[in-house]
């Protein structure tokens, strides 16, 4: 586990897009929670490596049976603050 999550929120369109596939958008998290980035390119790897050591976002794209492709995005401010170790994790 590369950070803790916190507040989770998915679009109507991603939650719907993984019903249909019979995907786990729970799967989703999990792989972004331990630092497996999906199809993101390898700019955004490194960036993603570089932002969980200065707190900024981190975004994650893993392609559903049905060819959606969601992102996953935690929100930089929530686990940077020394206060709030967890991140509010965006699916869209």
């Amino acid at each position: 586990m590369k950070f803790s999550l916190g507040q989770i929120v998915a679009t109507p369109g991603a939650i719907a897009a993984a019903a249909a596939s019979g995907d786990s958008l729970f799967t989703c998290l999990a792989r972004h929670q331990s630092g497996d980035w999906g199809e993101v390119d390898e700019h955004d790897r490194k960036e993603n490596i570089l932002s969980l050591e200065d707190g900024f976002r981190l975004m994650s794209v893993y392609t559903l049976g049905t060819g959606f492709s969601p992102r996953v995005t935690a929100r930089p401010s929530a686990f940077s603050c020394p206060t709030n170790t967890s991140a509010r994790v965006s699916i869209l």
